[in-house]
């Protein structure tokens, strides 16, 4: 058990923040008989575990209650205080904790009452480590009434002076009484939540990552779709100009073909010396 806080909660017993959790699966006890004698059973296990932890050192105790009845299971039980309460503290602590149980997991598979001072917890399976602490084997003679106010919980605390009076708490209200199923569906709600706050980026970036590359295909397709019709549109650009030049020049314009025709491509017995611009070749008449 770990509790801290700002206030120093030491200085008091109360046991604040109590919260009920009962299971949602129910034990087959329709017939009355089996009712009253799981109800038994149940105060039982609660009593002799209440009576353990406050005698205890420890303020823990677990337990089992191994009395067949109507061939109902076996019960399983924790219990414990703050290890700095007294055994009357104890006592006073867990005392409500059978009135909340009786009245809330009347039948049910399994339960917990927790608070900041003590806490409670059975089942129908061994659910904490090792051998139980307490082995059970008889049963109470009778469950008290639920609105009793004689204490339900009968202890045997060491003897004291005559003017000292034990600790009497009244029991106060769970603040929470909520199922296990209403705790799952809480936790899958925000389970739910997280999925989605991780998910959301990740979506946003695969989304745009996806326009990136179809916007760069699309772009690359342009450009060569461009250098195409370019291609394309050259020779006659070519053409267009070599009529231009030719018109507006007042030199005749040759073709690369009838120049290396004339000059024998370029062979040394036509080549006449070296000007400012190049090599110079005298070329044969041209036709």
């Amino acid at each position: 058990m770990l509790r801290f806080s700002n206030k120093n909660f030491l200085a008091t017993t109360v046991n604040e923040h109590m919260l009920v959790i009962v299971s949602i699966e129910s034990l087959m006890v329709n017939i009355s008989t089996r009712a009253d004698s799981f109800r038994l059973m149940l105060f039982t296990l609660l009593n002799s575990t209440a009576q353990s932890a406050a005698n205890s050192s420890r303020r823990f105790t677990t337990s089992r209650l191994d009395v067949s009845v109507s061939s109902l299971p076996t019960l399983y039980c924790l219990m414990q205080c703050t290890p700095d309460l007294t055994a009357d503290e104890c006592t006073a602590c867990l005392q409500p904790y059978l009135q909340y149980t009786l009245k809330y997991m009347d039948g049910k598979k399994g339960g917990r009452v927790l608070g900041t001072r003590c806490s409670m917890r059975y089942e129908i399976f061994p659910f904490f480590q090792g051998d139980p602490m307490l082995r059970i084997i008889n049963l109470a003679p009778e469950v008290p009434p639920i609105n009793s106010t004689m204490p339900l919980i009968t202890v045997n605390p060491p003897p004291q002076p005559q003017s000292q009076s034990p600790v009497a708490a009244a029991p106060p209200p769970p603040e929470v009484q909520a199922t296990t199923q209403e705790l799952h569906g809480r936790n899958s709600r925000r389970r739910a939540l997280w999925i989605i706050a991780a998910a959301a980026p990740l979506l946003s970036i695969f989304l745009c990552a996806i326009l990136f590359v179809v916007w760069i295909r699309r772009r690359r397709k342009g450009t060569e779709i461009l250098h195409d019709q370019a291609a394309a549109n050259r020779p006659e650009e070519d053409e267009l100009v070599w009529r231009l030049e030719e018109k507006s020049s007042e030199f005749t314009l040759f073709d690369l073909s009838e120049i290396l025709h004339a000059t024998h491509d370029f062979s040394k017995e036509n080549l006449l010396g070296q000007g400012g611009f190049g090599p110079v070749y005298k070329v044969n008449v041209l036709s």
